[in-house]
């Protein structure tokens, strides 16, 4: 329910998180590397520049890839920092013009404000969670996430520098 949704992130993004993307070397060797800058999201940004050299990038539904899961909810709000703060420094560039940024920042803003409420309504839709308590549980960790991240970019807006961690 929370794994990543790499068809989406394709098909809006041009990218996938690199947990679970393969390519060839002559791909990389044309693109180059991972932007080393980026402190998260680089994967992201690595597959646009794939989808921008012409490279076709397919959603395979059937590969399936075991990553380790976060065991507490500091390990999960640690990444959402991390995450925020990856998409803030990828799409909010220094060359860009004020209103270029204030649009960005609002866009990335309203991404993290809306995306609990969608996430809230599959939850309670989803028939694999079976009680009223397991999907507000749900709801308000997803809550307290999105909304850990849009503290972080308001955060990096005033000035603050993003975290690896």
């Amino acid at each position: 329910m929370t794994a990543l949704r790499q068809d989406r992130l394709l098909k809006q993004f041009h990218g996938g998180a690199t947990a679970n993307v393969f390519t060839w070397r002559q791909v990389i060797e044309q693109v180059g590397l991972f932007n080393t800058r980026l402190k998260s999201a680089g994967d992201m940004e690595w597959g646009n520049r794939i989808f921008q050299a012409g490279y076709q990038q397919i959603y395979a539904p059937n590969v399936r890839v075991q990553h380790p899961a976060r065991r507490s909810f500091q390990a999960l709000k640690k990444r959402a920092l991390r995450l925020a703060g990856g998409a803030y420094n990828w799409c909010i560039k220094p060359e860009d013009s004020f209103v270029q940024k204030q649009k960005m920042f609002a866009r990335l803003l309203l991404d993290k404000l809306i995306e609990p409420v969608k996430f809230s309504i599959e939850t309670f839709r989803n028939p694999k969670v079976k009680s009223l308590g397991q999907r507000l549980g749900l709801t308000s960790i997803s809550f307290n996430l999105r909304y850990a991240g849009a503290a972080e970019l308001i955060r990096l807006k005033l000035g603050g520098n993003s975290n690896r961690e």
